[in-house]
Parts: C-alpha cells; sequence; structure tokens
C-alpha cells in the first residue's frame, strides 16, 4: 500500500482528445433540429468544459428550460447516429505516452474530471485502450457543472487524498477555477480551446505547452 499517492486528475476535451470537430458537430445538429440559430464556431469552442445544460445556457442566454432539455436530447442523440469517425474523437499527440509513464509511478493515481457524459467517455477511452489507465471517472451525469469542486471534492474523499497531494490538469478555465475552489494544485495546457490570456487571469499554479512538460511539471509540484 502506498503511503502518501498523488493524484492527478486529467480533463479529456481538450486535453486528451481533440474532441472539438464532434461536439461542433453535435451542437450544430441540435440547435438547427430546434430551429434555433446555430452559434458560431469560436463560441461553441469557448463553452467546451461545462456540462451539456450549463453550455446551452451560456450560448443562448434566452433559452428556457424545455429548449435546453431538447437540445441536450438532440446532441446526446448523435451518440447514436453519427459514424464512429465522428464520435471517436483523436488523441493528441504524446497523449498516450505521458500517460503511460504516469502509470508506471506506483505513487501516483490518475482520475478524470469532464463536463462529458459518460457515455461518451467511456466510447472515448474503449477506442483508444486507455481504460485500464483511470482509477475514477467524474462525469457531468452525476455531477455540477465546472468549475463547481464537487467533482475533485468527491473524488479526494472517495481515494482518501489530501488537498496538498492532488492536481488538476485542463485546457479551459474552467478546469483552473476548479480546482482552486477544491482547494488543490491547477496545471493550464496551452494546446486545448481556451486562450493563455483566458487561462492566465485564473492564475493556475503553472502553465505548460505539451506533454513533455506536464510531465516534468508533476513531478517538481509533488516532490516540492
Amino acid at each position: 500500500m502506498i503511503k502518501n499517492p498523488k493524484l492527478v486528475i486529467m480533463d479529456l476535451d481538450g486535453t486528451l482528445v481533440d474532441s472539438q470537430e464532434f461536439i461542433i458537430s453535435a451542437t450544430t445538429v441540435a440547435f438547427r433540429d430546434e430551429g434555433l440559430k446555430v452559434p458560431k464556431r469560436e463560441n461553441i469552442l469557448s463553452i467546451i468544459g461545462l456540462s451539456l445544460t450549463e453550455a446551452f445556457r451560456v450560448l443562448n442566454k434566452d433559452l428556457n428550460e424545455k429548449q435546453i432539455k431538447k437540445l441536450t436530447s438532440r446532441f446526446k442523440n448523435c451518440y447514436n447516429t453519427f459514424n464512429q469517425e465522428q464520435l471517436i474523437s483523436p488523441l493528441y499527440k504524446n497523449a498516450k505516452n505521458f500517460l503511460e509513464n504516469l502509470n508506471r509511478n506506483e505513487e501516483i493515481i490518475l482520475a478524470i474530471a469532464t463536463g462529458k457524459g459518460l457515455k461518451g467517455l467511456l466510447q472515448i477511452l474503449k477506442a483508444h485502450n486507455l481504460e485500464s489507465f483511470f482509477s475514477k471517472l467524474q462525469t457531468s451525469d452525476f455531477y455540477p457543472s465546472k468549475p463547481d469542486p464537487t467533482m475533485l471534492v468527491s473524488l479526494m474523499k472517495t481515494l482518501k487524498i489530501k488537498t496538498e497531494d492532488a492536481v488538476m490538469v485542463g485546457d479551459t478555465d474552467f478546469d483552473v477555477s476548479m480546482a482552486h475552489r477544491a482547494g488543490i494544485k491547477s496545471i493550464g495546457v496551452l494546446w486545448g480551446y481556451h486562450s493563455i490570456s483566458r487561462i492566465k487571469l485564473m492564475k493556475p499554479t503553472a502553465i505548460v505547452e505539451n506533454f513533455a512538460d506536464l510531465e516534468q511539471k508533476i513531478n517538481e509540484l509533488f516532490r516540492g
């Protein structure tokens, strides 16, 4: 048994996989099917990381709860109607190597905290043979949307991890804000969907440009 385990919590979309094309396509289908104006591409990218219901509220502040419910249903139906190529977002280069390296460290526990639903998450993990890397999966099906810290607090409680022994890794200010609210460290990555200026405003513990730097920074933070 590891005496003092460390918890690395990974975001999914924009951090491990480049899911923008699926999310934009599914959002477009949802809005068109409901006869609503489709949001601009850059606006859709800006809300990746939020739960679907919260994302739709941000994209169109005039929506009522009935419309949001219908949009959510339309979006989720894309998991049944899109082909495999549309469904399975590609891994970022070196993402799997990064996970393999961390997985070799017996002191590190890997988990995921994502605004994606469990069905979509499991499809991605299975397609890329990533299921075995993660001890826990936290999704928007069961927890409030980021940046609410409940996903992280629940993870630490379940795994008996102290706040000083956990770090959240993500590409959006939602991830960094969630980490702040949970009282843990955060690392912002620059290959995802939020700009460096937007991430910097939230003052993460660190910012990295590639997976090699991310691995090094995680090791530094826990050694420190």
